[in-house]
């Protein structure tokens, strides 16, 4: 369900709501992304958007955790803000890098980056246009310290003004109270300038990293990267450590801590939105038979079994 609240003389303000993490991906203007569901059960979506010239604001509530790769449109800077980071922090994750309460994900636009993000998630979204963030910086006397926006993917700032973002932000994007939405735009984009240029000139670079995480980090990108091109196939962990030159306690180690997942679970939930997707995209005359063994399912009866314990439905109801 897509929907458009208009006020008089405001932009739209975009309501959304789909029940497939993938087509939920799609769902906000000019990102591009693909999410994997990585927990069981129903999925359930939901984005408030107010997009204004050079500036969009967001919030997005997944119900399940998901596997994320996005791309913020070019010559931008996205921040992401979670409200409810207490208490899972280390099942968010940016990069493979774990949050902390305090911090704020950042990264610039049209370069690639993923996200894992536990169930019953919540984030506000800011993205603005590079020139506009630089013009008003000026305006205001704000030196940007573009070392730590371009180059740093967690941003940590004070717990007051952490506060006061989360305050303006749900104020702005509360899709039922639409009296909220009385003030004019040119003021609201003012609100999220001061709102920004507040966070930037607080902020400092979260750079607590792992001594292990870059080897981690490597070995989990050439193991993924080896599970793409071989997805038709069940791939063994034997198989898996020696295409990646690892054992496998580094290779269970770096998946946990880099995708919160092992590698089994990742290959299996892959696989399934694989199947999944190609469900939903699926040419006449193709059957689920022909789609699962695509993706390396043989035994038809635990795949409908693993496919329905995961999505909340069978293959045959997706197929529809």
């Amino acid at each position: 369900m897509i929907e458009s609240v208009v006020t008089h003389n405001h932009q739209p303000i975009i309501y959304t709501v789909i029940h497939d993490a993938h087509e939920h991906a799609h769902n906000l203007t000019d990102w591009q992304q693909h999410y994997d569901q990585i927990s069981a059960g129903e999925f359930y979506g939901q984005i408030i958007e107010r997009p204004f010239e050079d500036l969009q604001v967001f919030k997005e509530h997944t119900s399940q955790a998901l596997s994320q790769s996005c791309l913020v449109w070019p010559d931008s800077i996205w921040l992401g803000i979670s409200p409810q980071l207490q208490g899972k922090q280390n099942q968010s994750k940016i990069n493979g890098l774990s949050l902390n309460s305090n911090d704020i994900m950042c990264r610039p636009g049209n370069i690639e980056f993923e996200l894992t993000t536990p169930d019953a998630f919540d984030i506000y979204g800011l993205v603005i246009s590079r020139d506009k963030l630089l013009n008003q910086a000026n305006k205001q006397g704000v030196e940007l310290n573009w070392q730590d926006i371009l180059h740093n993917e967690r941003l940590s700032i004070p717990d007051n003004t952490l506060s006061a973002i989360n305050f303006l932000l749900a104020r702005l994007l509360n899709h039922n109270a639409t009296d909220s939405h009385g003030t004019p735009d040119h003021l609201t984009q003012d609100l999220i300038h001061m709102g920004l240029l507040e966070i930037f000139s607080k902020e400092s670079p979260n750079q607590t990293v792992h001594t292990s995480y870059q080897h981690r980090k490597s070995i989990v990108d050439r193991a993924r990267d080896y599970l793409h091109q071989h997805h038709e196939r069940a791939i063994t962990l034997s198989e898996l450590c020696e295409a990646c030159h690892t054992s496998r306690r580094t290779l269970q180690n770096s998946f946990e801590s880099i995708l919160g997942l092992s590698p089994i679970q990742y290959l299996r939930y892959t696989r399934l939105n694989g199947v999944r997707r190609d469900l939903k995209q699926a040419k006449t005359g193709e059957t689920i038979g022909d789609i699962a063994a695509r993706w390396g399912f043989w035994h038809l009866g635990q795949f409908a079994k693993d496919y329905k314990n995961v999505f909340g439905e069978l293959p045959k109801e997706t197929l529809k």
